[in-house]
């Protein structure tokens, strides 16, 4: 429910920018959660790659920025959370023996 209230609520209050954003930050929050309930440490990782990934464009980026045609705003939180699950994978990977 809270997946469609948000986006609508920004949208209403003429926010549109921040919907991915704050969807990013979101996700992010819940590896946090994953971490502890799962006792993965590498969740940690990701949880805070992810926000980084969307609160860094939104601190330093105009949101009209673009990168080719794609907002700022969507495609550097979609590049971060790209590269924080390649690095959580290699973690668990290194962890497992298997680099």
């Amino acid at each position: 429910m809270a997946a469609v209230l948000r986006p609508l609520g920004l949208h209403a209050l003429g926010q549109d920018a921040w919907i991915f954003p704050v969807a990013v930050l979101i996700a992010g929050a819940h590896f946090f959660l994953f971490a502890r309930v799962l006792a993965t440490w590498q969740y940690y990782v990701t949880g805070l790659l992810d926000c980084l990934a969307a609160a860094l464009p939104v601190a330093f980026l105009s949101p009209s920025s673009t990168v080719g045609a794609l907002p700022s705003w969507v495609f550097y939180p979609l590049l971060g959370g790209g590269v924080a699950l390649f690095i959580t994978a290699l973690l668990m990977a290194y962890e497992a023996g298997g680099i």
